[in-house]
C-alpha cells in the first residue's frame, strides 16, 4: 500500500497491461496511457503518483494458503477506497489509521470487506468475480466448487461464458434481474418474498464476511465502516449493525471517496507526511489467477 511514483520499472510494467487495440479488461489499464498523452502538452515536468492501487497485497502467508497447493489466495480489492475510509474512521474515533484496527466493508457493484490492523490489510476477500466472499450487485462471490467444476465441463457454456456468469450475472442481477437495491427494497415493501430472500441472504453473507475478519484481528476492533453505494441504505446498514453492533460501533461513509484518497494520498507525499512506496517489481506484484498451462507443468513436477 501507500503513494508511489510511477517512472522507470513501474511505468513499464502498468504500460505492459495496455493493449490498444482490445476493449480494457478495467479502467485502470488505459490510465497511464492517457495521463503519458496528456503530459505531451504540457510545459513542465508533472510527477505522476499511483495510490492505494488495486492489487495492494500485505496480507501474512498464512492468509494465502488457500487449502489446494496449486492456487494461491490473491488480494485484490477496493484498495484505494478502503484504505481511505479506514483513516477517516480511526480518525473518528480519535486514533490514527496506524494505531487502529479497522473492518471495512466497500459494498458497491462487488463486495470487499478488510481486516486492516495498524494500518496493514491483513484480510479481505477477492471482489472481481475471480473470487470469494459475498455475492454483490452482479457478482457471484463463493459459489461451490464442485458444483462449478461439473458447470465447467457440462459443455453447455464456454469459458467466457462461465466468467461473464460468475462476474457480470449473477448477484441480485442473476436473481432478481435488477442490481439496483432502491428497487430490490421497494419490492420488498410491496411483498415480494423473494426479493426479501435474496435480500436477507445479502445481509447474511456480508455479515458473515465481517465476523471472519473479526476473528482475523483475534476479536479485536474500534470501528466497523461500511462504505460505497450500498452503504446509503439506511435498511442496510441497521440489519447490518442489528448483526454485528456487538463486535464494534458500526459507521457508514457512504459513497465512494476514491478521487479524494488519490489527491490525499499525493499531497502526503508532497508534504513529506509520507514517503514514497517502493515498487519492487514482478515478484511483489499479484498475478491474475495461474493459466492452466502453467498448473499442468506445476503438477508435473510435484
Amino acid at each position: 500500500g501507500g503513494t508511489y511514483q510511477v517512472e522507470g520499472a513501474l511505468h513499464d510494467h502498468l504500460m505492459g497491461q495496455y493493449t490498444p487495440d482490445l476493449p480494457p479488461m478495467h479502467a485502470t489499464r488505459i490510465t497511464i496511457a492517457v495521463v503519458d498523452e496528456l503530459l505531451k502538452h504540457a510545459d513542465r515536468k508533472i510527477p505522476v503518483y499511483s495510490t492505494d492501487p488495486c492489487s495492494v497485497s500485505q496480507l501474512p502467508e498464512y492468509a494465502r494458503v488457500t487449502g489446494c497447493p496449486l492456487f494461491k489466495k490473491r488480494a485484490s480489492f477496493h484498495a484505494l477506497n478502503q484504505r481511505v475510509v479506514a483513516r477517516m474512521a480511526a480518525k473518528d474515533i480519535g486514533k490514527t489509521y496506524d494505531t487502529a484496527k479497522v473492518i471495512v466493508a466497500h459494498c458497491g457493484g462487488g463486495i470487499s470487506i478488510g481486516a486492516h490492523d495498524h494500518g496493514r490489510v491483513i484480510e479481505v476477500n477477492d471482489s472481481t468475480g475471480d473470487g470469494d466472499g459475498p455475492f454483490s450487485a452482479n457478482r457471484a462471490g463463493t459459489v461451490p466448487t464442485g458444483q462449478l467444476v461439473h458447470l465447467c465441463y457440462s459443455g453447455k457454456m464456454t469459458e467466457r461464458e462461465v466468467l461473464d456468469l460468475l462476474k457480470k450475472n449473477s448477484g441480485l442481477k442473476g436473481y432478481l434481474g435488477t442490481s439496483d437495491l432502491r428497487e430490490i427494497e421497494k419490492r420488498m415493501d410491496e411483498g415480494d418474498e423473494k426479493a426479501k430472500l435474496i435480500y436477507d441472504a445479502l445481509v447474511h453473507q456480508i455479515c458473515a464476511q465481517i465476523g471472519v475478519c473479526y476473528a482475523a484481528l483475534r476479536c479485536e476492533c474500534d470501528v466497523i465502516a461500511v462504505t460505497a453505494g450500498m452503504s446509503k441504505s439506511s435498511r442496510l446498514l441497521e440489519d447490518i449493525r442489528s448483526r454485528v453492533g456487538k463486535m464494534a460501533p458500526v459507521t457508514a461513509y457512504s459513497g465512494d471517496y476514491e478521487n479524494k484518497a488519490l489527491a490525499l494520498g499525493a499531497l502526503r507525499v508532497m508534504r513529506g507526511e509520507e514517503e514514497l512506496a517502493v515498487y519492487h517489481g514482478e515478484e511483489g506484484y499479484m498475478q491474475p489467477v495461474t493459466p492452466w498451462k502453467k498448473i499442468e507443468e506445476m503438477s508435473e513436477a510435484g
